[in-house]
């Protein structure tokens, strides 16, 4: 216990910022395991600094020299930081802590969802899940349901199916109803979730099969983020054209990151991020695309399109769109669109020549 005293304020000097460098690094909070071994290198350079700085210092043989030589180190520190602040650096580090709060979604009500109108664009209101009260609510407006047009097509799922609709609504001919039900966290389904852990989601999906029972929507495109390998595509099919739909068109993942895409260009890229990306992504994603193009792309009745095949043309996945890496983001977190990436994904998967959304 002597010992931990004696090296007890290099202790605390060391041990915050490698806790807040390393999560900073990760992009994650950090796990019991990593908090350990921070905490173990923390001890171990506070011995260090006890042995090798501050005893030195305050016992050695020349006083008068080590405080001229610290006094002249703070000067130095005191300086550097001056200039670093007023000169090109510390115009890049503004830059750069400008474009993370740009994609920050905290406060909710100033948040990058209110700043870029992700409510209309995505139509997140469609939503069986209320995300100010955290549960869900009873039901979605009318108009996310309405089909007053000849034909209509129904954009079923969870968040990843929100996304798509700035851009499919875009694609959209001029005589179909573009109907809506994407619940937050819940994937399209034929059967009951048991647990329905969200409370939203079997209410969604109720609804969802309901509406399309009664409307026969010509299309139904489908999207989820994860855990396609849940459902059976070939059954979830025949079950809707038995209900009267005339395609499903089943939309596969986006690219996710690891951290948010913003981050990975901010800690890593900055200020010049390259136009494609190999590392960060999450390979998870890239294969069960795969899976499902070798399993589905020839289905009877389902169209599968793929999204990483547009959005990663190369050896890598596309990071921004145009000249602004900050407005050509392709992703405002680790997989959501942003809207201009929304639209540049539909024109490219829903477009006249890819894709005939009516008869």
């Amino acid at each position: 216990m002597v010992s931990i005293g004696l090296v007890s304020y290099p202790l605390y000097l060391w041990h915050w910022p490698i806790l807040l460098f390393w999560q900073d690094a990760t992009g994650e909070a950090l796990t019991r395991w990593e908090k350990l071994g921070a905490m173990m290198l923390s001890v171990l350079l506070a011995f260090a600094t006890y042995k090798l700085v501050e005893r030195p210092l305050r016992f050695g043989s020349r006083p008068r020299r080590a405080a001229i030589g610290l006094s002249m180190t703070m000067g130095f520190v005191v300086l550097a930081g001056f200039a670093l602040l007023a000169g090109t650096v510390g115009g890049q580090y503004r830059d750069r802590e400008e474009f993370l709060a740009h994609f920050e979604n905290s406060p909710p009500e100033h948040g990058y969802l209110v700043r870029q109108d992700l409510e209309r664009k995505f139509r997140l209101d469609c939503n069986f899940y209320d995300r100010n009260i955290k549960g869900p609510k009873a039901s979605i407006p009318e108009d996310c349901h309405a089909h007053p047009k000849a034909y209509s097509v129904l954009l079923w799922g969870d968040s990843h199916a929100q996304h798509l609709r700035h851009g499919l609504e875009r694609q959209l001919p001029a005589d179909v109803s573009l109907m809506q039900v994407t619940t937050a966290g819940c994937a399209p389904s034929l059967t009951d979730r048991q647990p329905d852990h969200l409370g939203s989601c079997n209410r969604s999906n109720r609804f969802a099969r309901a509406l399309i029972a009664s409307s026969k929507p010509y299309t139904v495109v489908v999207a989820q983020g994860a855990r396609h390998d849940r459902t059976d595509w070939t059954e979830f099919v025949a079950e809707l054209r038995r209900l009267g739909v005339s395609q499903v068109v089943l939309v596969g993942p986006v690219p996710k990151w690891r951290p948010d895409l913003y981050r990975v260009v901010a800690r890593n890229y900055w200020p010049t991020p390259p136009r494609e990306l190999r590392s960060h992504l999450d390979a998870r994603t890239i294969e069960t695309d795969r899976q499902l193009a070798a399993n589905y792309r020839d289905a009877p009745g389902l169209r599968y399109l793929s999204a990483i095949d547009v959005l990663c043309p190369g050896q890598g996945c596309l990071t921004y769109l145009g000249d602004d890496v900050k407005t050509g983001l392709i992703t405002w977190d680790y997989g959501h669109l942003t809207p201009d990436s929304s639209v540049y994904l539909g024109e490219r998967l829903f477009g006249a020549d890819r894709l005939r959304l009516r008869p």
